[in-house]
């Protein structure tokens, strides 16, 4: 439609353009823009904008793990209490794998530490390859990981074999350390929380509902 004067003015916060505020008058409306006013509403918007924007950088920041960008320990624990509250019937049957690192310890006495901050980022990457696009994958402690998959438990029960495969392949520059793997599953009625991990002989970590 026709307007009769138009102002344009760019939303700016933080040396960044985040959109506009534009303001049409139509020909029925007699009467002038006020240019000021209009300065003066977009850098509120702007300013509003920024801080969302910050906010849910913050937000997001708090549940990455820095080195490897995985999800942290705090994004697991949301994750899952999440899933376990969740009535759907896919999601309140959920299977939960923890991976631990065999002898990682040894990586980072022998090759040093920025060797082992290389083996974990290299881990992490694999874990992201091999899961399918609706399981979560999280980084939880020191050498341990933490996969929740959702649905079927037949779908749970093929992972750590492709987990373990993978890291046996993937060993073009630096040998990464096999992992022990073991299984958690939630029925339709889970409890609040799981309960704590016990560590067997064999390194194996499990976790019983």
């Amino acid at each position: 439609a026709a307007c009769t004067q138009a102002i344009a003015v760019p939303l700016i916060a933080d040396a960044q353009a985040l959109g506009a505020v534009l303001v049409a008058l139509p020909p029925s409306v007699q009467a002038f823009g006020d240019s000021e006013l209009v300065a003066g509403i977009a850098d509120l918007a702007a300013e509003s904008l920024a801080n969302e924007r910050r906010l849910a950088l913050t937000h997001a920041e708090a549940r990455r793990d820095a080195l490897t960008g995985l999800a942290n320990k705090r994004a697991f624990d949301e994750h899952l209490a999440k899933v376990l509250r969740d009535p759907s019937s896919e999601a309140s049957r959920i299977s939960l794998v923890i991976l631990d690192l065999d002898d990682f310890k040894q990586v980072n006495d022998r090759e040093g530490h920025l060797a082992g901050d290389d083996v974990l980022r290299a881990v992490g990457r694999i874990l992201m390859r091999v899961v399918r696009a609706d399981d979560e994958v999280f980084r939880i402690g020191g050498e341990e990981f933490a996969l929740v998959v959702e649905g079927p438990s037949a779908a749970a029960v093929q992972v750590p074999d492709r987990v373990r495969n993978a890291l046996a392949q993937s060993r073009p520059g630096r040998s990464l350390p096999t992992g022990s793997t073991g299984p958690w599953r939630s029925s339709a009625s889970p409890p609040s929380c799981p309960t704590p991990p016990t560590r067997r002989p064999s390194g194996r970590t499990s976790r019983t509902a």
